[in-house]
């Protein structure tokens, strides 16, 4: 892929812990993913959203489209193209990471299925949302 680091400012908080999708074509419905894109008339600016994948349309065209929402959905579905080439979307599904019984990064003794202790957590939650400001 081309532009490798156009997603630079979200490797360290967003996009922690997720890999870029290799071939978009391998997406299915329910997976939840996250997803960044160009802001509309503001060149050079991306944002990243979470987004769970509802419905797969294939165009006329054989374009796919997907209609998406959030994890619980406060708006109405809307629609995301992968080929959008004013948009380039960008999609990054969350690392699968094997239970050991031990935080992630701190060690800390953690209950399964979980692979971050709560003190972790909160920390990459205030983090993410510091660099939302």
């Amino acid at each position: 892929m081309e532009n490798k680091n156009i997603d630079f400012e979200f490797l360290d908080n967003k996009l922690a812990d997720y890999e870029e999708v290799a071939n978009v074509s391998d997406l299915q419905v329910g997976q939840h993913l996250r997803i960044t894109s160009n802001v509309y008339k503001q060149p050079g600016k991306r944002k990243c959203s979470y987004i769970v994948l509802k419905e797969k349309v294939v165009q006329d065209d054989g374009g796919i489209t997907w209609l998406v929402n959030s994890y619980r959905p406060m708006y109405s579905d809307w629609a995301v193209s992968p080929d959008n080439s004013y948009k380039q979307y960008r999609f990054y599904k969350k690392i699968e990471k094997e239970y050991n019984g031990k935080c992630d990064m701190c060690l800390l003794c953690v209950s399964q299925p979980y692979t971050r202790c709560f003190n972790c957590s909160t920390l990459q939650k205030q983090k993410n949302n510091y660099s939302d400001l």
